[in-house]
Parts: C-alpha cells; sequence; structure tokens
C-alpha cells in the first residue's frame, strides 16, 4: 500500500514521481514504434523537442479517473503565499494503479505522436 499527500499544483507529474512511473520513457517507446527508422537516441531527441507538447496533453490527467479513484480527499491550507490544495492519496494495488495509468497515459501520448512528423 502506498499513501501520499501532493500539492494540486504538482499534478499529474509528481503523482507519476510517487508511483515510480515514467511518461518519458513510455513516450520515447512510442516515438520509436511509430518512427522504427530513428534510433533510441533519435527518438529522444524527438521527444525533447516536443516537450511541451507531450507535458501540455500530460495535464489532462489531473481530471482523470486513474488519478482520481485514489484520491481520499482534497484539503486546503492557508499559508502566507496563499490558500494551496492538497490532494491526500492511498494505493492499495500500485501495480494495478501503474497499468491503469499506462493505458490512459498511451491512449493520450498516441494523440500527440500522430500530430509529430520526423
Amino acid at each position: 500500500m502506498l499513501k501520499f499527500t501532493l500539492a494540486e499544483d504538482s499534478l499529474p507529474f509528481n503523482y507519476f514521481e510517487e508511483l515510480d512511473f515514467s511518461f518519458e520513457t513510455l513516450a520515447i517507446k512510442c516515438i520509436n514504434k511509430k518512427f522504427p527508422q530513428l534510433s533510441y537516441e533519435e527518438s529522444e531527441n524527438v521527444f525533447e523537442e516536443n516537450s511541451d507538447l507531450f507535458s501540455d496533453k500530460m495535464y489532462e490527467l489531473k481530471d482523470s479517473h486513474v488519478i482520481n479513484d485514489y484520491c481520499l480527499g482534497e484539503e486546503e491550507i492557508d499559508e502566507g503565499s496563499g490558500t494551496w490544495g492538497y490532494f491526500h492519496f492511498q494505493i492499495e494495488d500500485v501495480d494495478k494503479a501503474k497499468n491503469k495509468l499506462e493505458q490512459e497515459v498511451l491512449d493520450l501520448l498516441e494523440e500527440v505522436i500522430a500530430e509529430i512528423e520526423v
């Protein structure tokens, strides 16, 4: 079981870190699959050149069930710099959560990769 708390503005990327999930590695594999003529390093370069597109697409996961299904609740804390939202998560089966996340991420990555030309 895994329990953690994340700031609202850190989603989804810190969520990925908590699950030891790399969307970058998955994106590079998908690029390499679409463009088999590219080496792994060239696929990494394509990812880097389009990293903003990939990152922007990942923000769609903030409201996704693959993240929200594990959210126990939200808490707002008043701090000197403002009021910040925090989410508390509990994941019983980490492997299952990672598999669900990977499938959702793959779907989003495919949308971005469809637009990429090399």
